[in-house]
């Protein structure tokens, strides 16, 4: 095995442990979100918009190693410990995105 496919499958590994980590915090964030702001608008508002967001997020989550990936392939660059910085970067602009989605999600119902 090569150097690149090396680095490329470490790189997916790593980003696929940190998928668990994004999750979990993506998880308790909209289980809080549920139960304080939304709790009465669920109940009676659509619960799809939940499952939408579920997968808005994990497609959001693919941008981290999709750009590690072109920045190793395209410009043979590994990005080492940037990895986490996008990682943090990636995870705080999630959270902020799910926190304003609620907020416009409770103004609907």
């Amino acid at each position: 095995m090569d150097e690149t496919a090396r680095y490329l499958k470490r790189a997916s590994l790593t980003w696929e442990m940190l998928r668990v980590v994004y999750n979990l915090v993506l998880l308790a964030e909209g289980l809080w979100i549920l139960r304080k702001v939304l709790a009465p608008v669920f109940l009676d508002g659509p619960g799809v918009l939940i499952l939408l967001f579920g997968v808005v997020a994990n497609a959001f989550y693919c941008l981290g190693p999709l750009l590690e990936t072109y920045a190793y392939v395209g410009f043979a660059e590994r990005i080492g410990r940037a990895r986490y910085v996008l990682f943090a970067t990636g995870l705080l602009f999630s959270m902020w995105f799910v926190f304003k989605w609620a907020m416009l999600a409770a103004s609907q119902f």
